[in-house]
């Protein structure tokens, strides 16, 4: 009884009505810039 009701128990609630927005990814920083920005730095 106790598997039947883990299987009907929806795993992600959610209030009715609300709608999922994803976050608008951040564009990554290339390794190079990173590099050369350290290489500026001791400069």
């Amino acid at each position: 009884m106790v598997e039947h009701l883990a299987l009907v128990i929806d795993p992600f609630p959610r209030k009715p009505g609300a709608v999922f927005e994803a976050p608008e990814a951040e564009p990554e920083e290339s390794p190079f810039a990173v590099l050369k920005r350290l290489k500026d730095k001791e400069a």
